[in-house]
């Protein structure tokens, strides 16, 4: 078998194995951390959520860190969020002697479509993320109004074409009342099991935004040391719209006057629930 080469500064491609998700799988997690991490979870992936329209992960996320003791929440001019857990350990020790603090940071928006008014006689909507033009002809849509979880309308994509640099999708079968700046999710399950597997909408990346904050509660309880910051962005399905914000706004922009951003070194883990390809 022949094996990658690793010079120039090359990696070596990932076994495909790395993407397969294993026959059956009992995890670390006792019975009591199971169902908080599934309340998490459902928290998150409940709520229809698009770019700019995260506002529901947006609350939960701001309530997590508010309910919990030991956390601090920074929030920039974009709405992205920092939660931190700073550490158990002696408050005089400096932040920078055992080198930058671990920071994980995940998306709390999906594909998802913002209502544009009418064309005539046709309802139509642009499409924000990525997701392959061959999935929407037929594709069952539910329009919500931001900030909330009951669904004002409802239609069905009857084509999608370029018109520029968006993507336009014209609506049949509309149902309800069209209102200006709601947004539509694709009409799927919000949430499934089939045996021990999830299956949601949205598990790009609200999965990963889960697993952030149930790791930041872990590291409460357990007293972790050290500093562990959790990122939350906006818009990363138009183009990392939030993350790009939060890295030009600085920490001058930050609500909230002990954020990590405001001096040191972030080492940043961003986590994906996308699949390769």
């Amino acid at each position: 078998m022949a094996r990658a080469s690793t010079t120039g500064g090359e990696l070596a491609p990932a076994p495909s194995s790395r993407f397969r998700l294993p026959a059956r799988a009992s995890g670390l997690l006792d019975a009591a951390e199971r169902a908080f991490a599934l309340e998490v979870v459902r928290a998150l992936i409940d709520p229809p959520t698009a770019p700019y329209a995260e506002d529901a992960q947006v609350a939960y996320v701001r309530r997590f860190a508010a309910t919990r003791e030991g956390f601090e929440l920074a929030e920039d001019a974009h709405a992205n969020l920092i939660v931190t857990w700073r550490g158990s350990r002696a408050r005089g020790k400096s932040a920078q002697e055992d080198g930058p603090a671990l920071a994980f940071s995940a998306h709390l928006d999906h594909p998802g479509f913002h209502y544009a008014g009418k064309r005539g006689r046709a309802h139509r909507a642009t499409f924000h993320g990525g997701v392959p033009e061959r999935f929407f002809r037929g594709a069952p849509v539910r329009f919500f109004a931001p900030g909330t979880t009951e669904a004002l309308a409802s239609a069905t994509v009857a084509r999608v074409d370029r018109e520029g640099d968006e993507l336009v999708a014209t609506l049949s079968g509309f149902r309800g009342a069209a209102r200006e700046g709601m947004f539509g999710v694709f009409d799927l399950a919000s949430a499934r099991f089939r045996g021990g597997r999830l299956h949601a909408r949205v598990c790009d990346d609200l999965l990963g935004a889960a697993a952030i904050l149930c790791a930041l509660d872990l590291l409460a309880r357990l007293r972790h040391p050290r500093t562990v910051v959790g990122i939350f962005t906006r818009a990363e399905e138009t183009g990392f719209v939030g993350c790009q914000g939060l890295l030009r706004s600085g920490a001058g922009a930050l609500d909230g006057a002990r954020s990590p951003l405001a001096g040191g070194a972030l080492a940043v883990v961003g986590l994906e629930c996308s699949t390769p390809g």
